[in-house]
Parts: C-alpha cells; sequence; structure tokens
C-alpha cells in the first residue's frame, strides 16, 4: 500500500522502507484484540495500553469470521480509520493530545438507556497511560454504518439537479419574492409551495427530519444528573459578555489575515472582501447585539464540528458521526458546554457552502449564467436551511435549551453564523485560498440580514 511507506531506510548494506504498522494486517489484529479481550500491556518504563470494551462488541459477536481480513479505509482525513469486515469500524487518532477524547465519551453516554439511537454504538477504546499518570486517548472502535453517502454529498447531487431543472425551464420560472425571508421567518412560516416544487420536496423533507434528529442529539446531551459533565448550565451576562469578545476577537485577527492576502485574491473575490473589510465595525456591531440583556438559554454538551459530513444517510433516516469537536481545539475546550446553536449554525453553514460550491463550479465554465442562478441558489439556501432550522425548532418546542424570546433567539443565531463563518474563513485562507469566496458570500448574506431586522 502506497500510504504504508514512512520513509527510506539504509542500515549498513541493507536497504528497505519504514512502513506504518497500521496497514498489516498482523498490527490490526492485535488492535482489535486489545479491546476485544480488555488486554492491559505494561511497558518496561511504566507505562500501559489499556484495551476498554464496549457494548457493541464481546468475545463472540461480531464473529471473527465477520470481521477479518480488515482493511484501512479509503478516505481523506485527519485520522486513519480501520474496518473490520463491514461491522466494526476502529479510528485511530493521529494527532494526540493529553486528556479525554470527546467521542468515545459521548458515544458510550449516548448508548446507556437508550438516549440517542442515531450515532454508532461504542464498541471500545484504547488507552495510552505515562508512567507519570497522564492519559491519551489512541483510538475509539464503534459499529460501521452502512450508508447511501453523507448529506453533504447528496446534497450536493440535489443542488446539480436544482441547477439542472432552472437552466432547463429558465424562461418559465416563477418570480422570486423581492425580499428573501429570514431563516427564522421561513422556520415559522414555512417555504412556498411553488419553491417546494422546483427544489423536489423530498430534500425539503430530508432537512426537516435532519433538524428533528439535531435537536433530539442535543436534548439526549443535556439529560445528565445535575453537577454532572453532562447537565445544562444557565447562561450569564459575564458569559454573553466573554462569547461576543471571543466572537470579536477571532472576526479582528482573521480579517487582518484576509487584508494581508487581499492582493493574491482574483479580482471578483477581491472586491468582495474589501466590502467585507469595510463592513467590520458593522459585523462587530451585530455581534455586540448578544451582550444585551441577559438571554434565557442554556449551555450543554454539544457534537461540536457539525456539518454535512458529519450526517450519515442511512436510506431511511441520518445517523451523527465524528464527535471528536474541531481539531484546532484542546481536548479540554472541545469538553465545553456551548449553546446547542452552535452546532446548528455549523449546520446551516454548510447548506450554504454546498449551494455556493455549486454556483462556483457551474460559472467557472458558464460565466453568462451567474445572473440566474445566484439568486435562486441564494433562495435554496435561506428554504432549505429555514426548513432545517423549522424541524429544529419544533422538536426543541419549550426546551430551557434555546430561548422562548423570538428577538434573543435571532440574535443568538445570527451571532452564531458569523462566528462559524469567520472561522471558516480562516481555515480558507490557510488552507483553501480558493474557498475564500464562499466564506465571503456567506459574510454578505449575513450582513445584510443584520440590515434587514
Amino acid at each position: 500500500h502506497p500510504l504504508s511507506v514512512i520513509a527510506a531506510l539504509s542500515l549498513g548494506p541493507q536497504e528497505g522502507v519504514l512502513c506504518d504498522a497500521l496497514y498489516f494486517e498482523e498490527f490490526r489484529t492485535l488492535l482489535f484484540g486489545l479491546i476485544s479481550d480488555r488486554v492491559k500491556l505494561q511497558g518496561d518504563n511504566g507505562a500501559m495500553l489499556i484495551g476498554h470494551q464496549g457494548s457493541g462488541v464481546t468475545k463472540t459477536d461480531p464473529p471473527r469470521t465477520e470481521l477479518f481480513p480488515s482493511r484501512v479505509a479509503a478516505v481523506e482525513q485527519n485520522n486513519t480509520s480501520i474496518l473490520y469486515g463491514d461491522r466494526l469500524l476502529f479510528k485511530m487518532y493521529r494527532k494526540l493530545d493529553e486528556g479525554i477524547n470527546p467521542a468515545p465519551e459521548i458515544l458510550r453516554f449516548l448508548g446507556g438507556k437508550s438516549r440517542f439511537k442515531q450515532v454508532p454504538v461504542y464498541a471500545g477504546k484504547i488507552e495510552y497511560k505515562t508512567a507519570n499518570g497522564k492519559n491519551y486517548d489512541l483510538g475509539v472502535l464503534q459499529t460501521y454504518i452502512a450508508c447511501h453517502g453523507d448529506a453533504w454529498r447528496n446534497t450536493l447531487t440535489s443542488l446539480a439537479q436544482f441547477v439542472e431543472h432552472l437552466l432547463a425551464h429558465r424562461h418559465d420560472l416563477p418570480k422570486l419574492p423581492p425580499r428573501l425571508p429570514t431563516l427564522l421567518e421561513v422556520a415559522e412560516t414555512g417555504i412556498p409551495d411553488q419553491f417546494s416544487d422546483l427544489v423536489r420536496s423530498l430534500h425539503i423533507e430530508m432537512a426537516l427530519l435532519l433538524g428533528r434528529r439535531t435537536a433530539e442529539m442535543h436534548r439526549a446531551l443535556s439529560t445528565g444528573p445535575a453537577d454532572s459533565t453532562w447537565s445544562r448550565e444557565e447562561f450569564s451576562s459575564l458569559y454573553q459578555r466573554s462569547l461576543f469578545q471571543s466572537m470579536r476577537g477571532l472576526l479582528r485577527k482573521n480579517f487582518q489575515r484576509l487584508g494581508a492576502q487581499l492582493g493574491a485574491l482574483p479580482e471578483p473575490v477581491q472586491e468582495r472582501a474589501q466590502r467585507m473589510l469595510a463592513a467590520e465595525k458593522e459585523l462587530i456591531a451585530c455581534l455586540q447585539k448578544i451582550t444585551g440583556r441577559r438571554i434565557d438559554a442554556m449551555k450543554c454538551r454539544i457534537h461540536g464540528d457539525l456539518h454535512l459530513g458529519q450526517a450519515l444517510f442511512t436510506g431511511k433516516d441520518f445517523v451523527f458521526i465524528d464527535f471528536e469537536g474541531e481539531p484546532a481545539h484542546t481536548l479540554n475546550e472541545r469538553r465545553l458546554k456551548r449553546s446547542p446553536l452552535r452546532d446548528v449554525a455549523g449546520m446551516i453553514h454548510s447548506f450554504h457552502y454546498a449551494a455556493m460550491t455549486i454556483l462556483n463550479h457551474h460559472v467557472a465554465t458558464h460565466p453568462e449564467e451567474l445572473t440566474l442562478l445566484e439568486p435562486w441558489l441564494e433562495a435554496w439556501y435561506v428554504y432549505v436551511s429555514g426548513s432545517y432550522l423549522r424541524g429544529y425548532l419544533r422538536t426543541l418546542k419549550h426546551s430551557p435549551l434555546v430561548p422562548e424570546n423570538r428577538n434573543h433567539l435571532a440574535i443568538m443565531l445570527r451571532c452564531y453564523l458569523i462566528h462559524r463563518v469567520v472561522h471558516e474563513l480562516g481555515h480558507e485562507l490557510t488552507n483553501r485560498p480558493f474557498g475564500v469566496d464562499l466564506a465571503l458570500r456567506g459574510l454578505e448574506m449575513l450582513l445584510r440580514e443584520c440590515h434587514a431586522s
């Protein structure tokens, strides 16, 4: 396997290669045995490898004949996944931090007392304990989810079909409203029948279902006993000020980076970037609204890195995966209790990112169709994301997790959306300059909504 090669080696007259052991069946068998047999391996220096077994595996189930041969999953990600047949998946963490990784912790919690079934079943983990008592989670074993792709790929397919329909019926399209509704307005009133027909009502139903499942996940994550890792915590005025300062700091930092890289951006993107840089104070003023009166809302444990790629579609339902949280944060930061609307903002931004990805991909070869497609894809984002939000808020109706006060709900949602897009902007500036325009388009829409409110 080409990816197994780490480096060429010369040892005296012998030449060879240093290989990653995960690409060898013997080592993958050893890893599985650590968990299934609850092995403790003692090192010479006092350190230990400890296998922890969960409810998803026993000595006889699944049968070993269905687990081997195992294989390394051929996907691009920060970690390495091992598939044991089509029954179990072991995720080996490639960047280790001291402390408790939230993924095995959350899967184990959600599986207990049948709190929430739309996640893989926790089957165990491997822990490394140093001689001086520091703990590191090396990887988690969970059930493998057979699926029809994730919500991200399904959404891109739906959007491509939507664009084809727009182009084929460009002379028969209904008129869009002069002002698109806000996401909350869509959540409250639903979407016009004529638009539902255009996007195929099936995708609207999928967005509603995804919203319901997100709400159920948050409700489950907040149902622990009082004064525990899983209990809810109230917002406070001090926390709201801290949120604003953190969001403002990130915006200023990433806008400084945007200004420094302005000259390297394509000309149309430069123009959009300049407009956003000029609107920095307006965006900060929008964020500052979260420091007004104390908001009646709650914090709880959340997914931490929720987007369309984290929801697998099984054909009838969604299953959420990858509870490690945001990779850029420390493990302690990922385990903090936060507003569940932070997850919601991540999913909503993902819908916008998908719509703008399809738009940029199409107009790269057909620039003359930008005028037709841009307003319709913005409308698609508003109505589909609003449907997701509708499913979410209906499921959490009267829950203390989100504010009953509509104005407070609107402020929180907008602040978390701005924060999410600004965070994404920083990621794109570092890793994927072609994605900067997508983040800027998201900020542009949010700024328009700030003006309208």
